[in-house]
């Protein structure tokens, strides 16, 4: 009984102290990458723009098992393999600048957006930025997530950034 007790109090200090540490955790995790692409940022912004070619270069959207459909102007929705259905909205569009929200069925929800630029006021190459944010909660393992969420999701944005270079330099006009 004595050990039951002795454990249980460890549990417990255990417990709070890896909610005390959590709480100095930040509670928005911002990931980015960024890519150099031969062509004006117009042409970059403009394939970003058009949501019929998310399908060819977007990391999400490359499984075969996924159904993707645009739902209107500045709204797609994909259907995973399972069946679950996931919806992206473009919810502003400032000139070198394009923000997006996500809406998973899972009830995650994050922001994410892409920056074109000039690349040293060189028309012919872009720098082009893509970056998302996440809100976490107060839950311990929501906060230290945190720290290893630019490990998983960053490949995915180099992915996705490679794959609108190459699209992008493969369809110039």
């Amino acid at each position: 009984m004595k050990f039951l007790k002795q454990l249980l109090i460890g549990f417990i200090g255990l417990s709070l102290v890896i909610v005390v540490i959590s709480s100095f955790l930040p509670s928005t995790v911002r990931i980015s990458r960024g890519i150099f692409i031969h062509g004006s940022p117009a042409e970059v912004a403009a394939v970003v723009n058009d949501l019929s070619t998310w399908k060819d270069w977007n990391p999400i959207l490359q499984d075969s098992s996924v159904k993707f459909s645009r739902t209107g102007a500045g709204e797609l929705q994909w259907q995973n393999g399972n069946g679950i259905m996931n919806t992206m909205t473009v919810t502003q569009k400032n000139g070198d600048t394009i923000f997006v929200n996500f809406k998973l069925a899972s009830g995650k929800n994050f922001q994410s957006g892409f920056a074109f630029h000039a690349f040293q006021n060189d028309s012919l190459n872009t720098q082009a930025d893509w970056w998302i944010i996440e809100k976490l909660k107060w839950y311990p393992w929501q906060k230290f997530y945190g720290i290893f969420a630019d490990r998983l999701k960053g490949p995915s944005l180099d992915s996705g950034l490679a794959r609108l270079k190459e699209y992008v330099e493969i369809h110039k006009n």
